[in-house]
């Protein structure tokens, strides 16, 4: 965090309030953690852009913003992996 972004901070939420209070004004309803991007709020996708007739792989890196919490990093609602069973019913 960089000092004018605290000095903004401190205008626009007050000099008296602690960290703590500052998240929880912030986080508000979000309390659980993303599963998908784990709190970061964003998403590391890779892609191949070799073209067809080169011999080797190269992937490119980018970031994107999670779909699950919007780029916040929790949500309002606990999500959990669905198990699903291969092979016999």
């Amino acid at each position: 965090m960089k000092i004018h972004e605290a000095v903004s901070l401190m205008k626009y939420y007050g000099e008296n309030i602690t960290l703590g209070d500052l998240v929880k004004k912030i986080q508000g309803k979000r309390i659980h953690k993303c599963p998908k991007c784990g709190g970061t709020g964003r998403l590391i996708k890779r892609k191949n852009t070799a073209q067809y007739w080169e011999c080797c792989d190269n992937w490119e890196y980018y970031d994107v913003q999670c779909d699950l919490c919007n780029g916040e990093g929790y949500t309002e609602h606990q999500y959990k992996p669905k198990m699903i069973q291969d092979g016999w019913e």
